[in-house]
């Protein structure tokens, strides 16, 4: 239901047919994305995850495609819902934002979290902090920045967190 759900704020409609299959791709990538080992053997339920990951991935990619192609900048959708915020979405000096692959990230993201457990976002996100250090690096130093307690407007600055 929760994946439903997603998919209909996401693009303003449901296809029964991509929620089945992202449902069954996020039930691989998320069982073994916490497999014992991260190498990347053919065969292991980590490999298989990650099968599942690129499937997921190459989807988003292809339902990027549609909405672009049915859904104008300007249109309703665009306005409305996630897609196409994250697509047609402009800094202050009116530049795109996102990448292709950081729109299809950031949709990874959401649908994972909306899917499972908040354990498994924290144990996926501490991985990939793991395997980035410049990433983890840039986070360390701007959370020990923010103010204590944490103020709302401040949380809206934090650019990498």
């Amino acid at each position: 239901y929760a994946l439903k759900v997603f998919y209909a704020s996401s693009f303003g409609r449901v296809d029964d047919e991509v929620v089945a299959t992202l449902h069954d791709d996020l039930k691989i990538w998320s069982e073994g994305s916490f497999a014992v080992s991260t190498k990347r053997i053919p065969g292991t339920k980590f490999d298989e995850a990650m099968k599942a990951r690129d499937h997921i991935l190459n989807t988003f990619d292809r339902l990027v495609d549609e909405f672009m192609r049915e859904n104008p900048e300007n249109s309703e959708r665009s306005q409305t819902t996630v897609i196409g915020r994250l697509i047609y979405g402009k800094d202050e000096n009116k530049n795109r934002m996102m990448t292709r692959d950081e729109i299809k990230d950031n949709m990874l993201t959401l649908v994972f979290a909306g899917h499972d457990t908040t354990y498994a976002s924290i144990s996926s996100l501490l991985y990939h902090l793991s395997q980035n250090p410049d990433a983890l690096e840039a986070l360390a130093k701007e959370t020990s920045s923010l103010a204590d307690p944490l103020e709302s407007d401040e949380l809206k600055n934090a650019p990498v967190l």
